[in-house]
């Protein structure tokens, strides 16, 4: 054994893998610490995400070393090991979506709390990924308002091991001699990939099983011995090195690189030169992994993994602001301490078979994901219980009364049913513009209705859910805006428009469909090939609020209820510099500079707020913003 001497507590791992190593405890440490602080929003550890795929390659070393024992020694059994894994996670799983329902059902509005539905029916199937990857659509609501959705990781590793022990199984009875070359094989196969998937489908590569399974198997291939060992003073530079690629991974990555893919490779490789520089001798790095803080954190990594997403959810959506560093330092103490309650009270009994026989674990095990996937559905078909919130609306009514209008100008899928005759948002007598773009030109339809006697344009609003207003690009997960884009070709010829004034969800959507401003570029310059005045309105503020409804129901509670409220944003600022670029300065409106102060941006004023949702203006705040635009609006030909 490695490190500093065993207490029974730590020993319990030791039935699992071949020989408890207290290094690798140390390194769950390394792994789950970055990955904690980085959600606590440390500027320092801006690349901390990289924990998970240090636990991916963990997870891939340990469980092929536990079945590739049990092959080798004649006992090896699904059910044992699916026992296993039952005990492993689903005890502290269900704890924390028990206590995240009962906080949820206490503050969460019925939007939140019905999407945190769909999320316990997705998190007790082990399917999270497939669920977030999905929800990463237009009107999603933001990821900081998802209690549960770090439990894709368990999406990941549990699909794995639904495929891996029975192709291992299977390997080891028709081709044992093989079994490297078709784990290596099947990395090289995963890697290649994530590499192609980077800005095709950059969500998809991020949450699937396809494009993260090579991780898991960096631990399998270390696990069936592939690596030669090496000498001890080698071993201290590769565990030097190993330490290095993820500290400075945790350090230099930040949620703007690109991953996984080769970014990813950095923090795999360093775990595995971790686990094996150790695996023979005992490295200095490994005694320091090894010492009794490290491995305490290590031992209750799994629960304070779980719980440390949830806490942050809840208190941020509580204080509706960033919180203090004293209030930090409240939360990561409250992370601690029920990481360790979960842990002694939850973790530890449930994996005895002295305390729980294997029967009762699989009933258990099996119960518990019938009753939250249950729960989860009703919380999903009662829209998330609105009776508790009575006199507060849903904050879709208005956008529903937009989007759901009887003139067909916001296209949910092809163009067949627009009629640009019911299509005039205004009816100037000056030349026609056609407002062209996603619910980000729809969302000014009705501010701009409601001055249009004092507009001298008549405008037009074509607008198509989801689709950015770009030419020639074919967007995966929606197939009909290409042609629907297209479309807006065959408008100007036919309604003889002049001036097109592009508006759109840029930031989101870009990154979201792999695409760049210079997509957006090539668009406007094919546009103004053909003679027209092209402008463009830039992306309004992106809150982490996905209720502002309820936001507002706070604030009207407050001494000044009528004050001013500033938010912080998710988006940067930095697409709307290159799409003024684009336009030029004067064919170029940013609503934020009406809306923001800094990295904050107004959210709430005279009791209103000025969202339906994280990203599309409310009505109130779509006139605030045209107050400003109409003169960019009204600019001659």
């Amino acid at each position: 054994m490695h490190g500093t001497e065993v207490s029974p507590e730590i020993a319990e791992r030791a039935s699992l893998v071949v020989g408890y190593r207290s290094d690798i405890d140390g390194l769950r440490a390394l792994a789950v610490l970055p990955v904690v602080l980085f959600h606590m929003g440390s500027t320092f550890f801006s690349g901390g995400f990289v924990g998970v795929d240090v636990f991916f390659v963990i997870s891939g070393y340990l469980i092929t070393s536990a079945i590739i024992r049990d092959i080798d020694s004649g006992r090896f059994s699904l059910i044992t090991f699916y026992e296993r894994r039952a005990r492993r996670i689903m005890p502290a799983l269900f704890a924390t979506m028990l206590g995240t329902f009962a906080i949820g059902t206490a503050i969460l509005m019925p939007d939140e709390l019905r999407d945190l539905g769909i999320s316990f029916v997705a998190a007790s199937l082990s399917i999270s990924n497939i669920l977030f990857w999905q929800q990463t659509d237009y009107f999603a609501a933001a990821v900081e308002l998802k209690p549960l959705i770090h439990t894709w990781s368990l999406g990941v590793e549990e699909q794995f091991y639904v495929i891996f022990p029975l192709a291992l199984f299977a390997l080891s009875r028709i081709a044992r001699g093989k079994i490297n070359i078709a784990v290596a094989i099947a990395a090289g196969v995963s890697f290649a990939l994530s590499v192609a998937l980077l800005h095709s489908h950059p969500s998809g590569n991020y949450y699937l099983l396809p494009s993260r399974a090579w991780e898991l198997l960096i631990g399998s291939i270390l696990a069936l011995g592939a690596i030669p060992s090496v000498s001890k003073t080698v071993a201290e530079c590769v565990a030097v090195l190993g330490l290095a690629a993820i500290a400075l991974s945790s350090i230099l990555l930040s949620s703007e690189s690109l991953f996984p893919g080769p970014n990813a490779m950095w923090p795999c490789l360093g775990a595995a030169a971790l686990i094996h520089a150790n695996s023979n001798v005992q490295t200095i790095v490994g005694r320091v992994l090894g010492c009794r803080p490290f491995v305490w954190v290590g031992l209750i990594s799994y629960s304070l993994y779980l719980v440390h997403w949830p806490l942050i959810v809840f208190s941020n959506y509580y204080l509706l602001r960033a919180p203090m560093l004293g209030e930090k330092a409240l939360m990561l103490a409250a992370m601690f301490a029920l990481a360790w309650l979960s842990w002694r009270f939850v973790e530890r009994p449930f994996r005895k078979r002295q305390t729980v026989s294997q029967r009762a674990i699989f009933v258990g095990s099996g119960t518990g994901v019938a009753a939250f996937a249950v729960l989860g559905a009703v919380l999903f078909a009662t829209k998330g219980l609105p009776q508790r919130f009575p006199n507060v609306q849903s904050p879709d009514t208005e956008a529903n009364a937009e989007r759901n209008s009887e003139r067909p100008c916001f296209l949910k899928q092809g163009y067949s049913d627009w009629n640009g005759a019911n299509c005039r948002i205004s009816d100037g007598a000056g030349s026609p513009v056609l407002l062209w773009g996603d619910s980000h030109a729809n969302h000014y339809r009705g501010a701009i209705s409601r001055i249009d006697p004092a507009l001298r344009h008549l405008i037009i609003l074509y607008a198509n859910a989801g689709c950015l207003p770009i030419l020639d690009v074919t967007i995966a997960s929606r197939e009909h805006c290409r042609s629907n884009n297209d479309h807006a070709l065959d408008i100007i010829r036919n309604y003889g428009i002049k001036k097109v004034v592009l508006a759109g969800y840029w930031e989101y959507n870009l990154k979201k469909n792999g695409l760049s401003v210079r997509d957006v570029a090539r668009s406007v310059a094919k546009l103004r090939s053909l003679g027209l005045t092209v402008m463009i309105i830039g992306d309004n503020p992106d809150f982490p609020v996905a209720n502002p409804e309820y936001l507002a129901m706070r604030l009207r509670q407050r001494d000044l209820p009528n004050a001013d409220f500033y938010l912080p944003i998710r988006n940067t600022g930095e697409v709307n510099k290159k799409l003024s670029n684009v336009a030029g300065k004067e064919a170029f409106f940013n609503p934020m500079t009406s809306l923001c102060r800094g990295d904050e941006c107004l959210a709430y004023r005279n009791g209103r707020a000025l969202m339906v949702d994280n990203a599309h203006l409310s009505g109130y705040g779509a006139h605030i913003v045209l107050r400003r635009m109409r003169t960019f609006l009204d600019r001659p030909d």
